[in-house]
Formats: C-alpha cells, sequence, structure tokens
C-alpha cells in the first residue's frame, strides 16, 4: 500500500512538472513570436485593381497649397518634454513627405504588415505642401498634427484638417505599434501612419467637384486680400449657416487692390518657403538621433513585454507548486497535522520549495522590468537633450523671419490702406475669418488600441 501510495506521488509530480514545462514553452512563444514567412515576389492582384485607371492629375490652377501646422505635444513626463518638443517638428517634417507622394486612398498602399511594401505615388493631386510655424491665410489647406502618445515602440497623432472656407476636411486619431518589419524600414517603422492619413486626405480631396477646389482657391485669395485691410472684400463673401464662407461673388480681373494683395501674398509665400527650408533642415540634422532613440526604447519595450510574461508565469507556476505541495500534508478530519504526527513528506517538500523558487524568481524579472523602464526614460532625457540645440536654433531663426517679415507686412498695409482712400470705396464688414488651426482636444487614446483609432 506504501509502495502504490509512492507511485502516485511520483506519477501526480512528474505531470505538474509537465505542465509547468508547456506553461512556459507557451510563454515563450508569445514572447518570441514565429517569423512571418516572407510574401511572394509577385503577389496576385485582382483583375478590377489592374484594369482600374490612375487618376487624372488636376490642372495646376486646381491645386491646393497645403500648410502643416506644428501644434504642441500633449504633454507627459518632464524627463522628456525637449524629446516631444522636438518630435513635434520633425513628424510634421515626416507627414510633409508623405503627402508629396500620397497615393489615392488605402487601395495603392498596403496596410500593416507590410508598410514598407512598394507603394505606386500618384503626382498632381496638390500644390506646394509646407510647413507652417504660424497660422497663415495664404494657404488653401491648413493641416495641424499634434502628437498625443509616443515611445518608440507606438505613435499616436491627431489630425485636424481644415480648407479656406473653414469647412472641416479631416478629424481623426491615428495609431500605430511598431514590429520587427516595421522597424527595418529604412525611412521611418511608422510610414504606415503616415501614408493612412496622406491617403485620407487625398482620397478627400479626389471627392470634391473641380468648381469647389476652384472656390477654395478663391475664397483663400479674398481672405488674404480682406486680412490686409479689413472690410475691403467683405462684400465678396458670406457665411452660410454652418459658418463656412462661401463666394458671393467675384471681384472684376482689373481690380487694383486685389492685384497689390496678391503681390504681398507672394511675399508670404516666400515667408513660408523659408520656414519650410528651416524645417527641412531641422529633420536632417536630428534625423539619425532620433532614429536611434526610436531603436533603443523600441529594444528596450521587447525585453520589457518578455520578461513581463516570464514573470507572471513564473507567479502562476509558483502558486500553482505551493497550493499542491500544501496539498501532500498529511491530515486528519480534515485539519493539518499535529505534533506528533507525520511531517510533510518528501514530495510536499520539494513542491514547495519548487514554488517559492519560482515565485522568487518572479520578483527578480519585476525588479529587472523596472530597472529597464527607468533606463528607457533615462535614454528619452539623453536623447531631447541631444536634440535640444537644433530645436533652440530652428525656433530662433524662425522668430527672426517672423519679425522682418511682421515690418514688411505692416508696410503693405499701410500701402493698401492709401489706395483704398485715393479709390474713395467704403468698407464692408471685414470677411469672418474661421480658425483654420482650432485648438485640438488632448483627450488621451485607449491603451488598447494597435491600429488606426477612429472617432
Amino acid at each position: 500500500m506504501t509502495d502504490r501510495r509512492a507511485k502516485c506521488a511520483v506519477a501526480a509530480r512528474q505531470a505538474l512538472y509537465m505542465a509547468s514545462a508547456a506553461w512556459l514553452a507557451g510563454c515563450a512563444a508569445l514572447s518570441n513570436p514565429p517569423t512571418p514567412p516572407p510574401p511572394s515576389a509577385a503577389p496576385a492582384v485582382a483583375p478590377e485593381a489592374r484594369d482600374t485607371p490612375a487618376p487624372a492629375p488636376l490642372p495646376e490652377e486646381l491645386l491646393l497649397d497645403v500648410g502643416i501646422a506644428v501644434e504642441p505635444p500633449v504633454a507627459g513626463d518632464r524627463h522628456d518634454a525637449d524629446l516631444r518638443r522636438a518630435e513635434s517638428s520633425y513628424v510634421a517634417g515626416l507627414l510633409k513627405t508623405a503627402l508629396q507622394s500620397a497615393s489615392v486612398g488605402h487601395a495603392a498602399c498596403p496596410p500593416p504588415p507590410a508598410p514598407d511594401a512598394a507603394c505606386e505615388p500618384a503626382p498632381g493631386h496638390w500644390g506646394a505642401v509646407r510647413i507652417l510655424s504660424r497660422s497663415s491665410t495664404a494657404i488653401d489647406l491648413a493641416v495641424a498634427v499634434r502628437v498625443e502618445e509616443s515611445d518608440g515602440t507606438l505613435l499616436a497623432l491627431r489630425v485636424r484638417a481644415v480648407d479656406a472656407r473653414g469647412t472641416l476636411w479631416l478629424d481623426k486619431r491615428y495609431r500605430r505599434t511598431a514590429i520587427a518589419t516595421t522597424m527595418a524600414n529604412p525611412t521611418d517603422p511608422f510610414a504606415s501612419l503616415y501614408a493612412a492619413i496622406a491617403g485620407d486626405l487625398t482620397s478627400r480631396l479626389l471627392a470634391l467637384p473641380r468648381g469647389t477646389l476652384r472656390a477654395i482657391r478663391s475664397v483663400a485669395e479674398l481672405r488674404f486680400a480682406d486680412g490686409l485691410l479689413p472690410g475691403a472684400f467683405g462684400r465678396y463673401l458670406r457665411a452660410n449657416d454652418a459658418g463656412d464662407l462661401e463666394i458671393r461673388r467675384l471681384p472684376a480681373t482689373d481690380n487694383r487692390l486685389l492685384a497689390d494683395a496678391a503681390r504681398v501674398r507672394v511675399r508670404e509665400h516666400l515667408f513660408i518657403d523659408t520656414v519650410d527650408e528651416y524645417f527641412a533642415d531641422f529633420s536632417d540634422e536630428v534625423a539619425g538621433t532620433y532614429a536611434e532613440w526610436q531603436r533603443a526604447s523600441y529594444g528596450a519595450a521587447v525585453k520589457q513585454r518578455r520578461l513581463a510574461l516570464e514573470a507572471r508565469a513564473r507567479e502562476r507556476l509558483g502558486a500553482i507548486h505551493l497550493l499542491a505541495g500544501l496539498a501532500k500534508r498529511p491530515t486528519r478530519s480534515g485539519l493539518p497535522a499535529a505534533r506528533g504526527q507525520p511531517g510533510p513528506s518528501k514530495d510536499a517538500l520539494a513542491s514547495l520549495v519548487d514554488g517559492a523558487g519560482l515565485l522568487h524568481g518572479a520578483r527578480r524579472l519585476r525588479q529587472a522590468v523596472r530597472k529597464s523602464a527607468d533606463s528607457q526614460k533615462a535614454d528619452a532625457g539623453q536623447a531631447g537633450s541631444a536634440l535640444l540645440p537644433a530645436t533652440l536654433e530652428l525656433e530662433r531663426r524662425q522668430q527672426d523671419l517672423e519679425r522682418r517679415v511682421a515690418a514688411q507686412v505692416a508696410d503693405a498695409r499701410h500701402a493698401l490702406r492709401e489706395a483704398h482712400s485715393a479709390l474713395r470705396a467704403p468698407l464692408a464688414s471685414p470677411v469672418p475669418q474661421p480658425a483654420l488651426f482650432a485648438p485640438l482636444p488632448s483627450s488621451p487614446i485607449p491603451a488598447g488600441a494597435a491600429q488606426m483609432a477612429l472617432p
């Protein structure tokens, strides 16, 4: 009878160890997922996709000029404030590049897990795409972008696009998580996110009639002129019930004031071009440091997830071993063994020891996770410090240029007032100025979403 009990105990212990090994193997599979097979060199394409003609490029007079506004990032920890400050300007440059090479919608650009696949561009849909340092009525479409969440492994952006009429084109939150294949992208691991934003904007553009595009450009021209001399062009525009601007009638082609305002608008575009060059220089300078931080942060995050999974598995297996050891203790009438009764068996002691060892190992793994997280924060602070000089230089150049341009705009306004007084034309009500860059809400994105989050 004793031998039979011993054999049963040994069999139960072997079964417990086999279950533990299977549990750890499953956790290892979760922390190190298998590499997916490479895609075929020539993926199958549906006949209707091959036969669909590409949209014809728009004529030059209908191309909308796009301005990308750099919005302040959502406030985070102090350790990465300098990094977020530089990242906001750098992200705007990446979105500009994506918009310049945007394809139509999402059909031509594959979604994850193949964001770095070839994507045929469809040029001819946009005019000049530039980054703005301040709001300007000289552009046709304003795109405000804000970084809401970023840690190197995920990126969440809030994007809002409004045209010169005040009509809302886009107001969405986008979120992507980096994986091993996207981290190998030579451009940026979140290239698919920028391509999705550009695709949405381009799809909205191509859905508009050409008459609407022409109206947007005309409204932008009249808004800029009325901003120089408020009331001079108020009779040509009106606001509808939704608050968007509509053309009541167009001024004469030989309107002197409009011609003078057009010359000032050319200088405004030159100012925007110069600022955009400043941002391009900034992106070239910080690209290497920012990419290094992304790779280091991604590696740290992968390590933390692996350690956390292993710690969780050890905690559960440790609890199982402790319960098994307690269950093997000899009892009488359902009560623990009293003094004088036989103590715990060798199998019970072994289970208790194994359980305590697993829990101790889980505790050490949790400490390693916290240490890695602290090191990740320190790396973000160091990256921000390395990027700070370039950020300060960018802001200094913008401020110097804006001061010079402000003086030129003041002179232009004075000249327009004198010209208007010479014509003795009455002033109407100023043109309503809908806010192109309305404040973006700073609500955080739910942490569970791994792909693009739609409102």
